[in-house]
């Protein structure tokens, strides 16, 4: 009896063609971040002690924040109006 082995991985496909890096915005020097919690109890709080941390580091960062009202939820159209109006960069963060 002939024993075979059977890979369960996908195989590897080499990308068709390749993606170019976009440039990076230059970073004004009172950055607006934003900060999006997904509505997980813990997330708003984790992202605050992030934005402390930012803020020692960063002078006169701004931040905005938003809270989804449950992690399924899609943001508003106000709340992803913030996010892409006024922010330079975006952290999302999720708890438990």
């Amino acid at each position: 009896m002939t024993v075979s082995f059977l890979d369960p991985r996908t195989p590897i496909v080499e990308a068709e063609h390749s993606f170019e890096r976009l440039p990076l915005r230059s970073i004004p020097s009172s950055p607006t971040i934003g900060l999006l919690a997904n509505g997980f109890p813990d997330s708003a709080q984790f992202l605050n002690a992030v934005a402390q941390q930012i803020s020692t580091r960063i002078d006169g960062v701004v931040f905005e924040r938003v809270t989804k009202v449950s992690p399924p939820t899609p943001l508003t159209e106000s709340q992803l109006s913030l996010l892409t109006t006024n922010c330079d960069a975006v952290i999302a963060a999720y708890g438990h």
